[in-house]
């Protein structure tokens, strides 16, 4: 095949974060026919074009209407063919199109052809004009028509907004042609390149079912392919459609990015978005797919992965290993401008939005980015671990219950909604309680107020940690600490107030307290306890706050320090977030870490003594981790819940010690 220029099929990318507005439904279809392509010989001319370089032109006028239209040519590609077509009596603008790239050249699908155009929807024009480069010659009209009887389709799309799977419109909804032989498979899917269908903007509902019959019509007859080469595409309404068939849960093989369709999943919007942004219920419906797809197999949205060229059509000579982004643009993989400069600068958006529907548990609307406190507790007396957030900075302070699959089972406000501040959040048994209660800590301008509530969020006690005047905010953690029935809580000052720890019965009845750290350190300090030696007593577990070395400390409940190391390199001063996992042993607990913001997303795993068992990163982000150990799925032990610092999506994810990121 040719080396491609500039151009080539563009693909679809744009992105608004937040929820899109409500669907435009598909209505029945009763009027649609099957598609053909017929192919005429073309006389073309050469002129010399005013102020540039010579030019092979044609036209046809007076021809049979025809809803979709390519060329096809032998010799130079240059800048690739220049089309209008004639609508209603009047001529649209000139567009661009690169040859088509399609299926590697050692797939049994690829055919050796002329330059073939990518098509262009038409909608129903009569006329055509063409410019290509000089020394172009054999050129060749494609043109799509209706034909055939008439079919009788209706759309099954609904909305659902955070359904693990989108509403996929299947084949038979828009009338597909079976594929020409059996679908080819990869192994798994690794990323997903978003394509566009290079067509007006304009089109209505009931003629999606038309275009893709178009599509596919193109690409199997004029291209030569065994079937439509996208996996899926989405219309300007948010309707998701199964394109290639063999399976959208299946790892199929497209024919939409030369030389990385293994492995690979093709999503194009239908429209031209060379310059226009794709309508946000577009965005969003493609960022529910890519998030559902790319989740089926463990790949996060919003990271990379190493794809190998399969052929030297692309980029890169075939065999070449390349990092690419596990959402990219066609141009990343090909010699193409696609997705247009103003879509490619928006895929980091797109790839946050799908991001939030890859999350096993999104807490709160994927527009809030104050970031998020995570803690977890068997909270509803099943016997299960649940996962309890805390909505930091910006958010108001929103505590939130779910299940570790997502299902959310409450959310209650811990102090005045207009409170801004955030709130940390933790769980502890206490005396008299068969199940565990949350405990909230209010974050900077709150006043240090813990409170305590039942899952529902009826609150239970309610006292200052530290003098009600300090702003700093208060940290929280429960475990019992005195060996005596019933959890403690235990509480670590905020930013402003140094590295002062205290210890309390759940009505606020202070039993110990102690500095962490030097008394003139104000970079406030993080808590947690664990049984980490197996006597069963509760050790206090301690970790410093922003401008502070990365030094975990242990102490019993006296004060007396037991132990410590450093969970970063020792010039790391972002802070860290601790918490503790029930060991393999079943009878002992080991600490892990989050590094804090600017130190990336490094999770660890230590025993007392501080020798590593595991880790590893969430994404390749500077907002740091907080972390919230568990046994969310039942049975293995270092577990860890996992979210993010400001900036990001507000997600929890689910990592082992041994590196293992999981969905239970």
């Amino acid at each position: 095949m040719h080396a491609i220029g500039k151009r080539a099929r563009r693909v679809l990318l744009a992105v608004l974060i937040g929820i899109a507005a409500a669907f435009v439904p598909i209505p029945s279809f009763s009027s649609q026919h099957a598609m053909h392509v017929d192919n005429e010989g073309v006389v073309a001319r050469t002129l010399a074009a005013v102020g540039g370089p010579e030019r092979v032109t044609a036209e046809h006028v007076g021809v049979s209407t025809f809803k979709m239209f390519g060329v096809s040519w032998e010799g130079p590609v240059g800048d690739g063919a220049r089309v209008r077509v004639r609508s209603n009596g009047k001529w649209g603008e000139w567009q661009t199109l690169d040859p088509e790239e399609g299926p590697d050249h050692s797939s049994p699908e690829f055919h050796p052809h002329p330059n073939i155009s990518e098509p262009i929807w038409t909608g129903g024009s009569d006329a055509y004009q063409v410019e290509l480069p000089a020394g172009a010659s054999g050129l060749q009209a494609h043109l799509v028509r209706e034909s055939g009887k008439r079919l009788q389709l209706s759309s099954v799309v609904a909305r659902a907004s955070a359904a693990p799977q989108p509403a996929i419109n299947p084949r038979s909804s828009w009338g597909a042609r079976p594929p020409k032989v059996n679908p080819s498979y990869g192994s798994t899917v690794q990323m997903a390149f978003i394509h566009h269908t290079v067509n007006s903007n304009t089109y209505a509902p009931g003629d999606v079912p038309g275009i893709l019959r178009s599509i596919q019509a193109y690409h199997m007859d004029s291209n030569g392919w065994d079937d439509i080469g996208y996996n899926f595409l989405v219309d300007r309404f948010g309707g998701v459609w199964e394109g290639r068939a063999g399976g959208v849960d299946r790892p199929v093989v497209g024919a939409h990015t030369l030389g990385f369709n293994t492995n690979s999943t093709g999503i194009a919007v239908i429209g031209d978005f060379t310059s226009a942004q794709a309508p946000p219920v577009a965005i969003d419906s493609a960022a529910q797919l890519i998030g559902w797809k790319l989740g089926l197999s463990g790949v996060d949205p919003a990271g990379t992965t190493v794809m190998t060229s399969g052929d030297s059509g692309s980029r890169w000579p075939q065999g070449t290993p390349v990092r690419l982004n596990d959402v990219s643009g066609h141009r990343d993989a090909n010699y193409t401008d696609c997705p247009g400069d103003g879509l490619y600068g928006q895929l980091p958006g797109l790839r946050n939005l799908a991001r939030s529907y890859w999350a096993p548990i999104l807490a709160y609307p994927p527009g809030f980015r104050g970031g998020v406190f995570t803690a977890a507790g068997a909270l509803t007396g099943d016997g299960r671990t649940e996962v309890v957030t805390g909505a930091d900075s910006g958010g108001g302070p929103q505590v939130r219950v779910f299940t570790p699959q997502g299902a959310a089972l409450s959310t209650f406000f811990a102090y005045a909604p207009q409170f801004g501040g955030g709130v940390r959040v933790a769980t502890a048994r206490f005396v008299g309680t068969t199940v565990d209660q949350i405990i909230t800590g209010a974050g900077p301008g709150g006043g240090p107020q813990v409170r305590t509530f039942n899952m529902n969020g009826q609150p239970n006690t309610s006292f200052y940690a530290y003098g009600s005047g300090f702003p700093g905010g208060v940290y929280v953690a429960g475990g019992n600490v005195d060996g005596l029935p019933g959890d403690e809580i235990i509480t670590g000052a905020g930013s402003g107030g140094g590295p002062h720890v205290r210890i309390f019965r759940q009505d606020g009845t202070a039993i110990g307290g102690f500095f962490a750290y030097p008394n003139g350190f104000t970079g406030g300090v993080r808590v947690t306890a664990g049984d980490l030696n197996g006597d069963g007593k509760d050790e206090i577990i301690t970790a410093p706050g922003p401008s502070g070395g990365p030094q975990i400390r242990i102490f019993r409940l006296d004060g007396t320090p037991i132990g410590g190391f450093w969970a970063y390199g020792q010039g790391f001063t972002g802070g860290v977030y601790v918490d503790t996992v029930r060991a393999p042993d079943g009878k002992s607990d080991w600490i892990v870490t989050g590094a804090g913001e600017g130190g990336g997303t490094q999770v660890r795993f230590f025993t007392m003594d501080g020798t590593s068992m595991g880790g590893f990163f969430l994404d390749g982000s500077t907002s740091g981790v907080r972390v919230g150990g568990g046994s969310f799925d039942g049975t293995n032990p270092g577990q860890v819940a996992v979210a993010e610092g400001p900036g990001t999506i507000p997600g929890v994810w689910f990592g082992r010690s041994n590196g293992q990121m999981f969905r239970p």
